[in-house]
């Protein structure tokens, strides 16, 4: 099996050209097979109005769909800080106790003072940042500065959120999409 073809079927082609044509929640089923893939890096991107506003790369080798998302796996970020400072969760799984997932988060010195980077919700959440009037679920919540911010007075709700990877020997993932 190349590896071309089986991103091609496992990619819907508006997902490649326009993440806009998406449907809400796609999940590719690169992820069930994610072992067997020889994934390079890990790109998370947050868009807000059709635009990228935030992304952080991981190194994706030998990694799994799951454990991907660490500070040691960290390679760049628009998040100049990012690498450089502490952080209480950095996961997919992020705070389970307060269902905070794709947590990037610096301290929880109480619900005004809660900082980091990004944080997304399906639901409500114990401080009123993670509740937000007309939220929809999830809610992407994210520093849209180049540094950490207080999620209370800085943080900016996304529209969405994509995780893309980077495949060895694949060079052109819009071949086969017209």
């Amino acid at each position: 099996m190349t590896t071309l073809p089986f991103v091609r079927a496992v990619t819907p082609c508006a997902c490649r050209l326009n993440y806009t044509m998406c449907n809400q929640h796609y999940r590719s089923s690169i992820f069930r097979v994610w072992s067997q893939v020889p994934i390079e890096t890990v790109k998370l991107v947050v868009y807000k109005g059709g635009q990228a506003k935030q992304y952080a790369l991981f190194n994706g080798t030998g990694s799994t769909y799951s454990n991907w998302m660490t500070a040691a796996r960290l390679i760049e970020s628009s998040w100049t800080d990012l690498k450089s400072s502490t952080t209480n969760f950095f996961s997919i799984t992020g705070d389970e106790g307060l269902r905070r997932r794709f947590l990037i988060n610096h301290a929880y010195p109480g619900c005004l003072n809660d900082n980091g980077w990004l944080l997304v919700k399906d639901g409500t959440d114990t401080c009123a940042y993670g509740n937000p009037t007309g939220v929809k679920y999830p809610l992407i919540l994210f520093s849209p500065l180049s540094t950490l911010v207080t999620y209370t007075s800085a943080a900016d709700r996304a529209d969405s959120l994509a995780v893309w990877v980077k495949v060895t020997g694949v060079t052109n993932l819009n071949a086969g999409c017209q």
